[in-house]
């Protein structure tokens, strides 16, 4: 079996990074191979840097059909916006099967009754749960989510998708983790996010971000909430500069920006970790 290293500073600042959405476009795997995949990830060398495996609510019964037998998977439940009473429609309490670790929900900015209800099944669920919000449009000052912050709960930022309008502009993207700095809230990327680099696709012509670029971006935004500033970090697309960034933060800052930037869903755990080895951040043995 391949093993794999990081350096030593940044041995814990991959933990968790890369939550498992194989199943979500554009993967679009197949439930029982992205299950067993996943169980496969968990029994290897970079199983720490394995978040949850990602699951929408419609699909949880296929999901437990194929995870039977298995050891508990940690899993992350997408719930959609027409779903009123989320505590009728998922359990709370873990199985032999998962261990319920993160709830992700769209909030329309004016419900404030659908945000306290997530809140309230966070609160009487055993810990601990995560719970995200996806608002219906982005953030462009940290006073929009003080309600958020206010109650505890995560941002979720979607960074792209299959159409070349869901990946969001870097001045977007940089106002969003400014904004989340600001206020006091923790954030999660989705989509669009596989690689390390900020690159453009070959195939589709859509400019990707890179994760790298989000957590260097993190943390320019704590040291300075300087808009510009975030937004040059994100558009850097030299893989050496990032990587070389990354050493020079030290395990202090790289520590602070995961508080904040706390995942990402990628249909590939493959690719990120490749990049990394790449990057030569990563070695494989």
């Amino acid at each position: 079996m391949t093993s794999f290293a990081a350096e030593v500073h940044l041995n814990s600042v991959f933990d968790g990074l890369f939550h498992d959405a194989a199943i979500f476009p554009p993967g679009n795997a197949l439930m029982y191979h992205a299950v067993q995949q996943h169980h496969e990830y968990l029994q290897g060398a970079f199983c720490p840097w394995v978040g949850p495996f990602v699951c929408s609510l419609g699909r949880r019964p296929e999901f437990i059909a194929a995870a039977q037998g298995g050891a508990p998977i940690d899993l992350t439940v997408v719930v959609p916006a027409d779903v009123e009473d989320i505590a009728k429609s998922l359990p709370r309490a873990d199985t032999d099967v998962y261990r319920l670790r993160g709830v992700e929900a769209t909030v329309p900015w004016a419900d404030a009754t659908r945000l306290d209800r997530l809140v309230d099944y966070r609160d009487s669920s055993p810990p601990p749960l995560d719970v995200y919000i996806e608002l219906e449009s982005w953030p462009t000052a940290s006073e929009d989510l003080i309600p958020i912050a206010e109650r505890g709960v995560g941002l979720k930022l979607r960074t792209g998708g299959v159409v070349a309008t869901a990946f969001p502009s870097e001045r977007a993207l940089a106002r969003a983790i400014t904004s989340a700095i600001s206020a006091g809230t923790w954030f999660k990327c989705t989509a669009g996010l596989h690689n390390a680099v900020r690159h453009r696709d070959a195939l589709t012509g859509f400019d990707h971000h890179g994760f790298l670029n989000v957590l260097l971006a993190t943390d320019a935004a704590l040291e300075s909430l300087d808009v510009s500033l975030v937004e040059a970090t994100l558009a850097e697309r030299d893989g050496a500069t990032l990587a070389a960034g990354l050493r020079a933060l030290g395990p202090d800052r790289c520590a602070r920006a995961r508080e904040s930037f706390r995942s990402f869903g990628t249909c590939s755990i493959d690719e990120p970790i490749g990049d990394l080895i790449d990057l030569g951040l990563v070695r494989a043995s």
